[in-house]
């Protein structure tokens, strides 16, 4: 049984991002750059109004009020003909380019329309007021995005503007969930006798697609090793990453171990020093990589949380796939030190401007039901006398 730093550490070091792919920007969103993207314009692209109002030039207001005679009206989209000189000014529209000759726009709220096509400026205006300069935001052939950026609204924005209508990006990788027990049925199903309904798939399912990937499920696979094989072989040719829940611990009818031994797939750890989660199995065969998880859902959820999700977001292209620690202080009692990390289900809440956390009654790692208030996971640590109540603990908190 190893600790659960080592665990991440074999994770970590037996996966990479796979091979950049052009991707439309209308698919891009929450994807990694795989390169650096470059604009392929300066921005803004001319002398831009920043203002609804009038292109004058600066020393032509500083005696204000002054009139001004009117020579053009410039919308968004055109671009002036003429040249403003001295004692002209130009009807300009916000994200209008500033025509030649004007260093300055006047808001409209400091002007006064007069006949005969003039304008009087109330107050003085200096040079440079309310234009956005060319290149003022980025110059072409400057980096607009960095490799490793996270393609979220605004990264997408800024790609359109500089014009990158394809960016190349790390793929996600393909991923295959497959729940093993002759326990289960489907959900559509109403359990009799022993039977119980099949979660955990639909619980991985979740969180996979709250981190982006769509993944295929292989359905319930029966307590039977040849049938196992047969399913886990199909699995390991086409997915990049393969999700088994359940057949992972010592009981007599848990075949996952063996049955991946058969298959030549090369175990890298199973059992982990945390709670709860800790039959859990790592392994890889040629390109795929493999998490055995145990049966009970919380366990399935946790070890997603703990060992999951960090791979699958290096394998998308995170520079940093662990996330930093963050505190809570603790409220309440812990429960019995065991030796092995607990990651428990807890409630975080605002206290008088403080973080709280508390942990949440709770029967063990069968019970989901006790989890529907759960906003967090406490992390109870493994040496006694390491927190009390008041102290400050570590908390994961959970994304929805």
């Amino acid at each position: 049984m190893i600790s659960l730093e080592e665990a991440r550490e074999e994770v970590l070091k037996n996966v990479e991002p796979g091979k950049p792919v052009p991707t439309p920007l209308g698919l891009a969103r929450g994807h990694v750059l795989a390169e650096p993207v470059h604009s392929d314009i300066d921005l803004p692209p001319f002398n831009r109004s920043a203002m609804d109002g009038y292109a004058v030039l600066a020393a032509d207001t500083a005696h204000a009020p002054v009139e001004l005679a009117v020579t053009e009206d410039i919308p968004a989209g055109v671009t002036s003909a003429g040249r403003i000189n001295s004692g002209q000014a130009a009807k300009i529209m916000t994200g209008a380019p500033v025509p030649d000759g004007a260093d300055a726009v006047v808001m409209v709220e400091k002007t006064c329309p007069l006949e005969g096509n003039k304008i009087r400026i109330e107050e003085p205006v200096e040079s440079g007021k309310n234009v956005a300069p060319q290149g003022q935001d980025i110059a072409r052939g400057e980096v607009a995005l960095e490799t490793g950026a996270r393609l979220g609204p605004e990264q997408i924005g800024i790609l359109a503007m500089v014009g990158a209508a394809r960016p190349m990006v790390f793929p996600r990788p393909r991923v295959s969930v497959l729940v093993t027990g002759d326990e289960l049925i489907p959900v559509e199903a109403r359990p009799t006798g022993a039977q119980i309904r099949e979660s955990n798939g639909h619980v991985l399912a979740a969180q996979l697609a709250g981190d982006g990937i769509v993944a295929k499920s292989l359905g319930i696979v029966a307590d039977d090793r040849t049938e196992l094989a047969q399913k886990l072989t199909v699995a390991m040719e086409t997915s990049d990453v393969l999700i088994l829940s359940g057949g992972v611990s010592m009981g007599d009818r848990d075949f996952v171990p063996p049955v991946l031994a058969e298959l030549e797939a090369q175990v890298i750890f199973h059992k982990v020093a945390i709670k709860p989660g800790k039959p859990v199995l790592f392994a890889k065969k040629d390109h795929c990589r493999i998490f055995g998880l145990p049966g009970n859902p919380v366990s399935a959820l946790v070890v997603y949380e703990l060992l999951i999700r960090p791979a699958l977001r290096k394998m998308v292209g995170w520079t940093e796939p662990l996330a930093p620690p963050q505190y809570a202080t603790l409220r309440g009692r812990l429960p019995k030190i065991i030796g092995r990390r607990q990651f428990l289900p807890a409630r975080l809440s605002d206290l008088s401007g403080m973080r709280v956390v508390e942990l949440l009654p709770w029967h063990g790692s069968g019970d989901m039901i006790s989890l529907a208030p759960m906003n967090a996971l406490a992390v109870v640590p493994e040496k006694p006398g390491t927190a009390a109540e008041g102290d400050r603990l570590e908390v994961l908190p959970r994304d929805f």
